[in-house]
């Protein structure tokens, strides 16, 4: 695996502790649709984007300026990469988003787990671990269970957040090969740093600049900012070095859960019989993928 996972071995990152980051990430990604839709009632999704990562920018580049003096130019080439494929995919569910039906769309943008074993068949002509088969199964019924409640509707704005999965499948697979042979942290870094200059071009180049104004616009986008950004996509890349793509995107099936969660938290959304028993499918599947990343590790 390297120097560098040798090195963060010895400070404990086992495969199941991998897990339980990269299932902490998901939950912080899960609010990040409830936070979306506040900041996005009265601010732009591309001025949100430009706002979040340039906040995010300016606590993690100072924060990792060492390591990320010590980037190689391939470590630049692999970050600008990824960040540009979750530029593109994350505006695409964004726009998705407001577009479509949430049922619709909360089920299409958590697919993109499935796409990860499928691909990874594909590349590398071999089936997954018949667990990781067998909890992608399960996840894939409880997310449909948990989100479609009249039927799915393939509009454009369901396409652009199909396409948007399948654009963080391609995403998650690049960050698992790229992890492997970089800091994750300033992989994770650099993609921010991308976000956020992606984020202003286009705020200037397609849209009419609007600041947040009160308090639960700036609130829903600090929490962005902090715990969706800052947070989580440098702890991606790090987790994701000791741990597979495909345990990475069961995990990652827990979004829609967690979403729902806040949603009723937060919004005051309920949860039918239905979508409890699928959510619990899903949060079966992850417990099960972790338990097996726990026990690959003895």
């Amino acid at each position: 695996m390297g120097f560098l996972r040798k090195r963060l071995q010895r400070v404990g990152m086992s495969r199941g502790s991998a897990n339980l980051l990269l299932a902490l990430c998901t939950m912080f990604w899960g609010m990040s649709y409830v936070m979306n839709k506040i900041a996005g009632a009265g601010v732009p999704p591309l001025e949100v984007m430009a706002i979040r990562y340039t906040l995010a920018g300016l606590l993690c580049v100072p924060l990792f300026r060492r390591r990320l003096a010590r980037a190689t130019a391939r470590t630049w080439r692999y970050g600008i990469i990824l960040g540009l494929i979750a530029f593109v995919s994350s505006l695409g569910i964004f726009y998705g988003l407001l577009v479509t039906e949430a049922s619709t769309a909360a089920f299409l943008t958590s697919t993109a787990f499935v796409f990860v074993p499928l691909l990874q068949t594909l590349r590398h002509r071999q089936l997954p671990e018949p667990v990781i088969l067998l909890c992608t199964g399960m996840a894939a019924v409880g997310i449909a269970l948990l989100s479609l409640k009249d039927g799915l509707h393939l509009s454009a704005g369901a396409l652009l957040c199909l396409a948007g999965g399948v654009l963080y499948a391609v995403f998650i697979i690049l960050t698992d090969d790229y992890a492997h042979k970089e800091d994750g942290i300033v992989l994770g870094v650099i993609q921010i740093i991308v976000m956020s200059v992606m984020g202003i071009l286009c705020t200037i180049l397609l849209a009419d600049p609007v600041m947040p104004q009160g308090f639960a616009e700036w609130g829903a986008i600090l929490c962005l900012t902090l715990f969706c950004s800052a947070f989580a996509f440098i702890a991606q890349p790090f987790a994701q070095a000791f741990t597979t793509p495909e345990n990475t995107a069961v995990i990652f099936s827990m979004e829609p859960v967690f979403g729902s969660f806040y949603a009723f938290l937060i919004l005051g959304e309920w949860l039918s019989l239905q979508g409890i028993f699928g959510a619990c499918l899903v949060l079966a599947s992850v417990l099960i993928v972790s338990l097996h990343g726990t026990n690959a590790d003895r």
